[in-house]
């Protein structure tokens, strides 16, 4: 195709063989490839081409490579501005629509599973250059539908992480966000403006109103407005009856906590594709129940997500964690003072806000330190509450080790 004709291209592999096969087969369709066995390689041939005049017109990654991977590459590529911005794409032997996502969102067009079939890759290769946008976007397992358009969704959400996380993850889809921090001002924002939001995200424990009664009272109020808006449920457990309490109170969803960008997606295209709540299934983040193995104190992949989001609409995995440690402490200050103070209701939602922080940071050990706190404030037993509570300040405080030595680890 003539639009082939001449372009030049940066081949990322540490394989010679896939170097070979690659660069023929460009060669075949009129194409100038340059060949580098590695990230860092691949970084400086991208400078040095800019510096000459002539920069790439395409770069084809290998996902897996030794020292610098794929990811990385583009990654480094998107973060260093004084490099112009080629087209890029991805190969890659994962099936893992998450590690696809962080990939699409550090600016590759298309992402091909391997092996490639030539015809594929050429169809891959016009689609992008010719700028398709994301909906048209090649993702192996295809399983997060990136073809909805932009939704103004209404995310009824009180804890300010959880928040953060979730407008960082609708935005990186194009989605327009407006936070609610508890069901009554939910309620008022859509009687304020029926017609304004396309679907609500709400969280089930919230200070003032929660969830379940905040959609009784919008359904009631739909009969009268004769409008009807999706309403999906942020649940804080993966659990049969907790899928049933959201479908009861007349949501048409639910997603259960941490939340993960695939299980969000998926279940925001069931629900406005009008599929029953019956069909949703068990929308748990696979590992959120957890395998009863030793857990870590940091479990970094549970930070994919965040990484992912960096750089879109000033989202910053480091000031998540900085609004971690001031909202946590609060939380921990809080829980103490309830405890003391023989306050059940208040201890028990301080818990669950510190619950849903760590589970979104990947502190799976505060994350159940949090859970025995919550759990005996809601059966109204205080007698062992100091031992819980102190378990809760050493997970706190290994947490916030965990988390700065992993933020001076990504500046090294």
């Amino acid at each position: 195709p003539a639009d082939l004709e001449g372009l030049s291209v940066l081949i990322v592999d540490d394989n010679e063989a896939n170097r070979l096969i690659l660069r023929e087969g460009l060669s075949n369709w009129g194409m100038d490839p340059v060949p580098v066995t590695n990230g860092k390689a691949a970084l400086r041939a991208m400078k040095s081409a800019q510096e000459a005049g002539s920069p790439f017109d395409l770069v084809i990654l290998d996902g897996m490579m030794p020292e610098m991977d794929g990811l990385e590459v583009a990654t480094a590529m998107k973060q260093d501005r004084d490099l112009n911005s080629p087209t890029v794409m991805m190969l890659t032997s994962l099936d893992d629509p998450d590690y696809i996502d962080r990939v699409l969102s550090q600016g590759v067009r298309s992402c091909l599973r391997k092996p490639v079939a030539p015809t594929d890759l050429l169809n891959a290769l016009l689609a992008a250059l010719r700028g398709l946008d994301e909906k048209e976007r090649s993702r192996p397992g295809d399983s997060i539908p990136v073809g909805l358009e932009s939704l103004r969704i209404l995310l009824a959400e009180d804890n300010k992480i959880n928040q953060r996380v979730a407008m960082g993850m609708l935005k990186s889809h194009g989605h327009v966000v407006d936070v609610a921090e508890n069901g009554r001002l939910a309620i008022e924002a859509i009687q304020a403006d029926p017609q304004k939001h396309d679907l609500v995200l709400m969280d089930l424990q919230m200070p003032e109103m929660g969830g379940i009664e905040a959609t009784g009272l919008i359904r009631a109020f739909e009969t009268s407005a004769s409008i009807h808006i999706p309403i999906i449920g942020l649940t804080a457990n993966a659990m049969e009856g907790d899928r049933q309490m959201c479908l009861d109170a007349g949501m048409d969803g639910y997603v259960a906590k941490p939340v993960r960008r695939t299980t969000l997606f998926e279940e925001i295209d069931r629900v406005l594709q009008g599929k029953t709540g019956a069909e949703s299934g068990d929308r748990a983040n696979p590992g959120a129940a957890g395998a009863q193995s030793q857990k870590p104190i940091l479990d970094r992949s549970a930070l994919g997500d965040l990484e992912s989001l960096e750089g879109i609409e000033d989202f910053s995995v480091a000031d998540v964690i900085d609004t971690f440690a001031t909202e946590g402490r609060n939380n921990v200050t809080a829980m103490s003072t309830a405890a003391a103070a023989g306050n059940e209701s208040d201890l028990r939602r301080e818990a669950h806000t510190l619950k849903g922080s760590a589970r979104d940071l990947g502190t799976p050990l505060l994350a159940e330190a949090c859970q025995r706190v919550e759990v005996a404030a809601e059966n109204g037993d205080l007698s062992g509450v100091s031992d819980l509570l102190s378990d809760v300040e050493a997970h706190f405080s290994d947490a916030q080790e965990a988390l700065a030595d992993y933020l001076r680890q990504r500046q090294t």
